[in-house]
């Protein structure tokens, strides 16, 4: 996405934002976001869909997708699928596989290279969303 187009989109999620009943901290933080999905290529198959949302002025649900990193609990991450670094999609579990790589190596050193893990699948279905 061209840079004056994400500047764009950017300014109107700002304004659409702002009309929300929401802490600003979160609005900012949500901003953030946005702009690294809609300017780093590593997102690039996320990008017509966040044009759409921002067209449609979608602001309470386009919020919550973007004010926060999914959090990691006792179940691991659970929630919603979708767009965003509040919902599970490829991006979230490839930072949690890495998080939790990092974790096992910082707390069993070079000895958790040599175990095995268990990976474990969740009942739900994903289908990535294609451009």
């Amino acid at each position: 996405m061209s840079k004056s187009k994400v500047e764009s989109l950017l300014e109107k999620a700002k304004l659409g934002f702002s009309t929300l009943e929401v802490d600003k901290k979160y609005q900012d933080k949500a901003l953030q976001f946005l702009h690294e999905w809609m300017s780093n290529k590593d997102f690039e198959i996320y990008q017509p869909q966040l044009e759409f949302m921002i067209e449609n002025e979608d602001w309470d649900y386009l919020l919550d997708c973007f004010y926060q990193v999914i959090p990691f609990g006792t179940g691991g991450r659970r929630g919603e699928v979708g767009i965003g670094p509040n919902r599970i999609n490829q991006w979230t579990i490839r930072s949690s596989a890495q998080g939790h790589s990092q974790y096992l190596i910082n707390q069993h050193g070079d000895d958790a290279k040599k175990k095995g893990v268990v990976l474990a699948y969740g009942v739900r279905e994903y289908i990535p969303a294609e451009v």
